[in-house]
C-alpha cells in the first residue's frame, strides 16, 4: 500500500481536538500516528504491507483500512447517519414515488441508468480523475428534491450491506441567503445530529464513505452575487482533492455544462461532468401511476382527465399528482374551474376552515378569510427572515390575532392549539417549527400578502434585503392576472413610490424594478408604461406583456419563455441571459442580448452566444415593421392573447366572471372561435364541477404550436383568416 506522511496528515488533521496537535512518524513497516480526540489521548499503527489500522490505545483493536477507521462508531459513525437518515424517513413508500422522467447525458433517463452512475465504487475516483459532478436541474415542481430523497433513502435503508454505496448529505439553502457552504453544511449535519463537522466532510467525500446533494445551489444567493458562491464550490472542491459523485440540483434556467466549466476554470483541479434534466411527467406515465392510487379507468379515460393531464402542463409535475392522487376520482373535487396550484392551495384552505367550522359551529366562509390571513402572515414571517420555517409560538400568535375579533377566547384557545397541525403546514426536522409542505405554496401565499402590503402602502421588510427568485416572480405573475383590476392598479402605484422613494437599503430599487418588470404580465389598461434607468437581477414575463417603453433597463436575466413583446418598446436596454422558446415574439425593437438559451419543447436547452446568432434568432422571431393594411390586428392579439393563457392553464372557462374568461367577452372571439372549431383546433367541455358558476371550458389542442410553428401550412391558415376578420 503506498501512503505517506503528508497524505494521513491531510486525512486526519480535522478529526483531532480543537488546540491539538497530529503527530505522525513513519518507519520501514509503518506509519505511527497519535491524535487527541474527544478528550483522550488516541494512538494507532498503519501498517505498509495491507493498509491495516491497529488502535494501540484500545487494546490493539484492528481496521481494515483508514477508509473503515474514518467510517467506525470512533470517527464519524457513518452507519449511524445511514440509521438516522433511514428513521427520519420512515414514512416514504420509495416504490410509490412517481419514477423521474427527462434526459441524462443526452439520452432518455433511465433510473437505474442514473443510479450506477452515482455509484462511486464505479467511478474508482482518484486524484488523476478529480472530482465527479452530477449536475440535475429541471423547473420548480418537476421532482428533483424528490429524486434526492429517493436516492438518499435508498442508500439509507441498505447501509448494512457491505456493498451498499455511500450515504448521501442532502444539503438545502432552506430559504437562506448563502455565500459560503460551510454554513449550509453544518446546518444540514447539525439536523441529523451526526458525528462528523463541516470541516470534515471533504476528507470523508475523498474516501467514498458520504456523498453531497446541494440542492437548489442557484438559490443559495442572487445573480450579482454568484461569483461569491462558485467560488466557495471552487474552494470547496480544491479542499476535497477527488471523491463525488457531488450532486448540484437547481433551476433549468440556472445550469448548463458550458457556465459550469467556465466557473470551475481556476479550480485546479479536473472533474468529470454528467447533466441530468428533469422534466414533466409523461401523461400515459401519470395515468398508470394514479391507476396505482385508486384512480378508476372510467375517471382515467373520462374527456376531462384529457383536459388537465395535457402534454407540457403544470398537472404533470410529480407534486400536483401526489395530490391529485389523493381525490382517487374527479367525484372526490367539489369545483374544477380552479387552475392547478389554485387547487393544491384552495382546496386545502377549504377543508381546513370546514374542519374548523364544524368544531367551532362558525360559518367557513369567514374562517378561510381568516386563515389566508395566517398563512400570508406565515409566508411573509419567513420571507423577512430567509427562512423557510417559523416556530410554532408565532403561528400561534398570528392564529389569535387573525381570529380575535371573530371568535369568543375559548374557541381562539382550541384554534391556538389546533394551529400546530394546520393542512398546509408540516412539521419540520427541528422540534417546534413549521414549514409549507412546498415552495410553491409558499409562494402563493407570499405573493397574495405582496400585493396587499404593496397597494397599502405598508413596509415589506424582506424586499429591503430579501433575494427574489424567478420561481417566486412567476407565481407573482400568475396571481396579479387574477386579482381584481383596482388592486392591480394600486400594486403598480404602490411599485412606482417605492422605486422611487430615496432609499439606503440595496435591495429595495433593485426588488422593486424586478416586480414592476413582472407586473407587466398583466395590462391595467391605462396606456404605456414607463420603466426607465433600472437594473435587476431576475425578472420574469410571460403572456402577451403589457405596452410599455423599456428605456435604459439592464437585466441579468430574464425567463421570457411563452412570451410576447410585440407592444413593448426597448431603447438602450440589455438582457445579458435571455431565457426563451419558440413562442417568444418581440416587436418593430428588439434589447441588446449578451446570451440567449432557447427551450425547446422536447426539454432540451440550446445555448446561444455567438452575436450573429443571437441577432439572426431575435430578427427571426420579431414582427416586421410593416403589417399588412387588410390585416385585423385586434383580432389577431386576441388570438395570441388566448393562446398564451391556454399555455399556463389547461382550459378557460367562457363565463365573465372567470378571471381569463373575461378575455372571451372581445367582440372579436366569436369569430375566431369559429375559425378554430372548424380547424378542429378548438373544445368546448363540460365540467364535472358540482359547485360553482356552471359554464363550459374551452381547450386549444395544441397552443404552442399555434404560436411556435407558423410556418406551418395548416397553421398559417388559421392565423390568415384571423387576419381577414372585418373589423
Amino acid at each position: 500500500m503506498t501512503i505517506d506522511k503528508d497524505t494521513l496528515a491531510r486525512d486526519l488533521a480535522s478529526f483531532t481536538d480543537p488546540a491539538t496537535q497530529l503527530r505522525v512518524s513513519t518507519g520501514s513497516s509503518g506509519c505511527r500516528f497519535q491524535l487527541v480526540r474527544h478528550g483522550y489521548e488516541q494512538d494507532y499503527f498503519l501498517t505498509f504491507s495491507d493498509g491495516c489500522i491497529v488502535a494501540r490505545h484500545a487494546n490493539n483493536k484492528k481496521y481494515m483500512s483508514i477508509r473503515s477507521l474514518l467510517a467506525s462508531s470512533e470517527f464519524s459513525n457513518i452507519r449511524g447517519l445511514a440509521t438516522t437518515q433511514s428513521r427520519m424517513h420512515k414514512d416514504l413508500d420509495v416504490d410509490s414515488l412517481i419514477p423521474p422522467e427527462g434526459q441524462f447525458d443526452g439520452r432518455p433517463l433511465a433510473l437505474q441508468t442514473l443510479v450506477r452512475a452515482l455509484n462511486p465504487r464505479s467511478a474508482q475516483a482518484s486524484s488523476e480523475q478529480g472530482i465527479s459532478v452530477l449536475l440535475l436541474d429541471g423547473p420548480a415542481g418537476v421532482g428533483k428534491t424528490s429524486l434526492i430523497q429517493r436516492l438518499l433513502v435508498q442508500r439509507a435503508r441498505t447501509q448494512q450491506d457491505s456493498a451498499a454505496a455511500p450515504p448521501i448529505l442532502h444539503v438545502t439553502s432552506r430559504g437562506r441567503r448563502l455565500t459560503a457552504l460551510d454554513e449550509a453544511l453544518a446546518q444540514s449535519i447539525q439536523v441529523l445530529r451526526a458525528a462528523f463537522t463541516f470541516d470534515q466532510v471533504p476528507t470523508l467525500i475523498r474516501h467514498n464513505l458520504i456523498q453531497l446533494a446541494i440542492d437548489g445551489f442557484d438559490e443559495l444567493v442572487d445573480p450579482e452575487g454568484y461569483k461569491d458562491a462558485w467560488y466557495a464550490l471552487r474552494d470547496f472542491f480544491d479542499t476535497a482533492e477527488f471523491g463525488g459523485p457531488i450532486i448540484l440540483a437547481g433551476r433549468d434556467t440556472f445550469f448548463d455544462e458550458q457556465s459550469f466549466t467556465k466557473q470551475m476554470q481556476q479550480s485546479k483541479h479536473r472533474f468529470h461532468l454528467s447533466h441530468a434534466r428533469l422534466g414533466p411527467v409523461s401523461v400515459s406515465s401519470a395515468k398508470a401511476w394514479l391507476a396505482t392510487k385508486g384512480w378508476q379507468e372510467t375517471d382515467l379515460n373520462d374527456p376531462y382527465t384529457a383536459l388537465i393531464l395535457r402534454p407540457g402542463s403544470y398537472t404533470l409535475r410529480p407534486y400536483f399528482l401526489f395530490e391529485l392522487a389523493k381525490a382517487r376520482s374527479w367525484k372526490a373535487i367539489e369545483s374544477n374551474d380552479l387552475t392547478p396550484r389554485a387547487y393544491l392551495v384552495e382546496k386545502f384552505v377549504e377543508r381546513e376552515a370546514k374542519l374548523i367550522s364544524d368544531t367551532l359551529s362558525v360559518e367557513p366562509d369567514s374562517i378561510q378569510t381568516r386563515l389566508r390571513e395566517v398563512f400570508e402572515e406565515t409566508a411573509m414571517e419567513m420571507a423577512d427572515n430567509e427562512t423557510e420555517v417559523v416556530d410554532l409560538s408565532f403561528l400561534q400568535m398570528v392564529t389569535e390575532v387573525a381570529f380575535a375579533d371573530h371568535l369568543n377566547s375559548t374557541d381562539i384557545a382550541k384554534l391556538r392549539h389546533k394551529a400546530g397541525s394546520f393542512a398546509l403546514l408540516v412539521s419540520d426536522s427541528r422540534e417546534g417549527f413549521r414549514r409549507f409542505p412546498h415552495t410553491e405554496i409558499s409562494h402563493h401565499f407570499l405573493s397574495h400578502a405582496l400585493v396587499r402590503m404593496v397597494s397599502a402602502r405598508t413596509p415589506v421588510r424582506f424586499l429591503r434585503r430579501g433575494i427574489i427568485t424567478s420561481d417566486f416572480l412567476t407565481i407573482l405573475g400568475e396571481t396579479l392576472c387574477s386579482v381584481d383590476l383596482n388592486v392591480m392598479t394600486g400594486f403598480v402605484g404602490g411599485l412606482e413610490r417605492l422605486y422611487s422613494d430615496e432609499s439606503t437599503f440595496d435591495r429595495l430599487a433593485e426588488n422593486s424594478a424586478a416586480l414592476t418588470l413582472t407586473s407587466l404580465c398583466r395590462d391595467i389598461e391605462l396606456g404605456v408604461r414607463y420603466c426607465r434607468d433600472m437594473q435587476v437581477s431576475t425578472a420574469v414575463l410571460f403572456g402577451l406583456v403589457a405596452p410599455a417603453l423599456l428605456d435604459n433597463v439592464r437585466i441579468q436575466f430574464l425567463d421570457a419563455q411563452e412570451a410576447s413583446f410585440t407592444q413593448v418598446e426597448f431603447r438602450d436596454s440589455v438582457i445579458v441571459s435571455l431565457h426563451v422558446d419558440e413562442t417568444v415574439r418581440f416587436g418593430r425593437t428588439v434589447p441588446l442580448v449578451h446570451q440567449i438559451h432557447l427551450h425547446k419543447s422536447n426539454g432540451s436547452v440550446v445555448q446561444i452566444f455567438d452575436p450573429t446568432e443571437i441577432a439572426s434568432w431575435l430578427s427571426s422571431h420579431s414582427e416586421s415593421a410593416v403589417s399588412s393594411v387588410k390585416a385585423n390586428d385586434k383580432a389577431l392579439t386576441l388570438l395570441d392573447r388566448v393562446c398564451r393563457i391556454m399555455l399556463r392553464q389547461h382550459v378557460i372557462k367562457d363565463h365573465e366572471t372567470d378571471d381569463s374568461g373575461k378575455v372571451l367577452r372581445n367582440p372579436y372571439w366569436p369569430a375566431v372561435e369559429q375559425i378554430l372549431t372548424d380547424a378542429a383546433l378548438l373544445d368546448r367541455v363540460r365540467g364535472k364541477q358540482m359547485s360553482g358558476t356552471h359554464a363550459p371550458f374551452l381547450r386549444l389542442h395544441d397552443p404552442y404550436k399555434l404560436l411556435a410553428n407558423k410556418s406551418n401550412a395548416a397553421v398559417a391558415k388559421v392565423w390568415s383568416k384571423v387576419s381577414l376578420i372585418p373589423e
